[in-house]
Parts: structure tokens; C-alpha cells; sequence
């Protein structure tokens, strides 16, 4: 397994990162609506804010908890997104790309901690996803 992290060196209106996990796995397309679906089951803004809690001291929000089906170039990727807000002030954004394609599960973890940063870290994780390969 690789892990890499991204920080825009030039950040105004906040910070933001993209961190990518990569392993090499059975897992392809054919996989994705099963961990779909267990996501969906397993996961929502409740499951979150009792993680969160036991990070930060103060009231834990999660809004805007949605999981979704996104298309990119290798295929499906399924997308958990939501907000953060402590003691009712942004805390952060972040949305977790789940990308399954020729033998690898890659996830794309990207966190908003800014309201308006530039560069926007959604546009470059989307860059990276549909700029994805693979090598063996």
C-alpha cells in the first residue's frame, strides 16, 4: 500500500489536502456495488459525529452526509461527502473517492479546511482520478 499527500503550496481562503491510498487488490468494477452497498448500510452523518466527538472537544455537527455513484474514465466510484461545523463554525469539508479498477482499490481522500480555497482541492482530485493509471 502507497500513501500520498497533496498540499497546495499557494492556498488563499484556507487549506486543503488530497491524500491518495493505493493497494493492490482483486477488487474491480464488478466489486463496486456490494462495498456500494455496504457503505450505504454501514455509514451515515450520526456514524461520523460519534467518531468526530471523541476527536475535538466542543459540539460536533456533520451536514450535508451524502453517499453517491460518480462516473470517471476506469469506471464507477463511490463518493461519501459531508460537512464538519464545531461548536456551529466550519470546520471542514471533505468528500472520500473509492475508486476500483485494474486490480487496485485506490481511495482519494480530500479535505476542505477553508471556505473558498483556491486551488479548489475538488478539481484537483478530479484531475487525478481521471488522469488515473496503473502499473505492475
Amino acid at each position: 500500500m502507497k500513501v500520498y499527500t497533496f498540499k497546495p503550496g499557494d492556498v488563499e481562503g484556507g487549506s486543503g489536502s488530497v491524500s491518495v491510498t493505493s493497494a493492490a487488490s482483486e477488487a474491480d468494477n464488478k466489486d463496486f456495488d456490494l462495498y456500494f452497498d455496504y457503505l450505504k448500510q454501514t455509514y451515515n452523518a450520526d456514524t461520523f459525529k460519534t467518531l468526530l466527538s471523541a476527536q475535538f472537544t466542543g459540539t460536533v455537527t456533520v451536514e450535508d452526509f451524502a453517499i453517491t455513484e460518480e462516473k470517471i474514465a476506469l469506471g464507477k466510484v463511490s463518493v461519501m461527502s459531508y460537512t464538519v461545523k464545531l461548536d456551529g463554525k466550519f470546520l471542514l469539508s471533505q468528500k472520500i473517492y473509492d475508486v476500483f479498477a485494474n486490480g487496485y482499490t485506490t481511495e482519494f481522500t480530500v479535505t476542505d479546511n477553508g471556505v473558498a480555497t483556491t486551488p479548489d482541492v475538488y478539481e484537483v482530485a478530479a484531475y487525478m482520478m481521471d488522469s488515473l493509471t496503473f502499473g505492475k
